[in-house]
């Protein structure tokens, strides 16, 4: 028992350290801090369901998700403060006790390309990061099933005895920015990367459906990032 609230505690604090997010704020307040402003939901069969953004992911039942603010616990609405913003949202937290895995996701209206994303977020980080050891194995365009993104994987090094791995993928569509964060101990990737990977190919995104009137509009790019294909109106 003592083990497995000590692995809660650390997952706490990674959920946490990756998260100096405040310049993409312009207004913090409480209102920005309860974040749910998107109609989303935990379906009985445990897919994460964003109706609003046209977005889920399903997981299995090993998987314990939040999306909620008022179901977060200290340390998850710690890291929820810091990021939620008008322009951005923690979308869900999750973890898998029986893995030792965790998950998190969440959204910033900022239309930039999926890179240029992880590099501002990147950025942002350092500042909190600064004091360990870090290290990207992977950085690099990738084509999922339903869309492309941008990948990095990244060893995180608190000290010898907790070392984590953090597989992300950021992706994008007319409006949105997503990132979705995987972590795990560095024992346990090698089994867990090919999770991690089925899930990044089981995403559900539909940007078409995701028309939000919007008061400005974005200069498209030439990114390989996902193709926005909308019907003519009939």
């Amino acid at each position: 028992m003592k083990r497995i609230i000590n692995m809660i505690v650390i997952f706490s604090f990674c959920l946490l350290l990756i998260c100096s997010c405040n310049s993409l704020k312009s207004n913090i307040g409480k209102s920005f801090s309860l974040g749910d402003h998107y109609d989303d939901e935990i379906t009985s069969d445990n897919v994460y369901k964003n109706s609003e953004l046209d977005f889920s992911i399903p997981f299995n039942e090993k998987w314990i998700l939040k999306n909620q603010y008022r179901h977060f616990d200290n340390f998850e609405r710690m890291f929820v403060d810091q990021f939620n913003s008008e322009s951005s949202e923690v979308l869900f937290i999750g973890y898998n006790d029986e893995d030792k895995c965790g998950v998190r996701c969440f959204v910033s209206e900022l239309g930039m390309k999926n890179q240029d994303y992880f590099e501002k977020l990147k950025a942002q980080e350092s500042v909190t990061l600064g004091k360990y050891k870090i290290d990207y194995s992977t950085t690099e365009d990738l084509e999922l099933k339903n869309f492309e993104c941008y990948h990095t994987v990244m060893e995180l090094t608190l000290n010898a005895n907790n070392i984590f791995v953090y597989d992300s993928i950021f992706f994008k569509d007319t409006l949105y920015n997503f990132r979705l964060d995987f972590w795990c101990t560095k024992n346990s990737y090698e089994v867990q990367k090919e999770v991690f990977n089925n899930f990044f190919n089981n995403i559900e995104l539909n940007p078409a459906g995701n028309q939000i009137q919007k008061s400005f509009s974005l200069e498209s790019d030439n990114t390989h990032d996902i193709t926005i294909l909308k019907e003519e109106e009939k």
